[in-house]
């Protein structure tokens, strides 16, 4: 029979003696079934600035200053080794029913509408997914959850979803802006936050290629000098990207596109294994201009272009202007007869 260890944090609502009152902190009730001795518990917001490892009692008490609004960590140490589960939270009173076994689940959440809404969510996404909607619909559902989650950050999730789906489109990311209006400077600040992700979309018309260091089949070095009169067609990728091998078939069948709009393709992959991205180039016989990024921290082409989704095309002018971005080949070849 399984036996019921309720684990109690309390968390004392917080105030200040004189007229300013602070945020006021929350209770939450932490109840797991299990099995096995818990050494004890460890509860976090995500980015760890509010974070406790509290030894187990049958009841633990804690106070937290902060309201509970936000991205949890909640694990357990048994034996030294921790099982975690990650929870949405908001509300007050909040309770949170777990059971371990092979590992830390979540059951029940009550006083906390947050945690059964973002279930909702994903949900709802896999549903979109597998119906095939259209990206019309996508975008009323992630912008309409948004809206609904503006003060809680797990707006800054769907909001990643929604640029990344968008990227290429910046009247439609546009539509974030008077979204974002509304949000607190403090959760525009959030650990979570997509706000500069957003604005280095936005903002990013033009990039000096010639800075960037791209490695060649023969594992030299070089950078790219446009030439001022020419245009570029710039495709994003990496060998493990399934799109992306997709496309390279209808490129090879249809290289033709380039010569005739005077348009010069030049593969940008992002692996690391050299091998592995020559090897495949080879063996499709892929012979256009193809170099692979120099890995860094900083001073990369995807990171400053703000690529997150694969393939992404960049059509680019000799000194740097980009005129227009596409997520697959097809969009590129329709632009070129509109």
């Amino acid at each position: 029979m399984k036996r019921l260890i309720p684990v109690l944090l309390l968390i004392v609502l917080f105030s200040c003696e004189n007229t300013k009152e602070e945020p006021k902190g929350f209770d939450l009730t932490l109840n797991i079934t299990s099995q096995q001795q818990l050494d004890s518990v460890w509860i976090s917001d995500i980015g760890q600035t509010d974070s406790h490892h509290l030894p187990f009692e049958p009841t633990i008490k804690h106070n937290f200053k902060k309201r509970v609004n936000d991205l949890y960590n909640i694990g357990v140490y048994i034996d030294g080794k921790r099982k975690t589960q990650q929870i949405w939270l908001d509300g007050q009173e909040v309770i949170v029913k777990g059971s371990v076994a092979d590992r830390f689940k979540i059951d029940t959440v009550i006083n906390s509408k947050i945690y059964y809404e973002t279930i909702d969510f994903f949900k709802e996404m896999t549903r979109l997914d597998e119906v095939s909607a259209d990206s019309l619909t996508f975008n009323r559902f992630l912008l309409k959850t948004i809206e609904s989650n503006i003060e809680h950050p797990f707006s800054h999730i769907v909001a990643i979803n929604y640029i990344s789906r968008n990227q290429n489109d910046k009247t439609k990311l546009k539509a974030l802006v008077p979204l974002y209006a509304k949000q607190s400077d403090s959760l525009k600040q959030h650990f979570l936050s997509a706000v500069s992700r957003l604005e280095s979309t936005l903002n990013v018309d033009e990039v000096a290629i010639s800075k960037y260091e791209l490695v060649t089949l023969e594992k030299m070095v070089t950078q790219l000098n446009l030439e001022p009169n020419k245009r570029y067609l710039l495709d994003f990728w990496f060998v493990a990207c399934p799109p992306c091998i997709r496309d390279h078939k209808q490129i090879a069948e249809q290289l033709k596109v380039f010569d005739d709009n005077d348009i010069t393709l030049i593969g940008i992959s992002t692996d690391q294994n050299h091998d592995t991205w020559k090897k495949y180039l080879e063996k499709h016989n892929y012979t256009w201009q193809n170099y692979r990024e120099v890995y860094a921290e900083e001073n990369t082409l995807t990171k400053d272009l703000t690529i997150w989704a694969f393939p992404t095309y960049i059509l680019i002018s000799g000194d740097g202007k980009i005129e227009s971005r596409f997520n697959t080949f097809n969009d590129f070849k329709s632009s070129l007869n509109p």
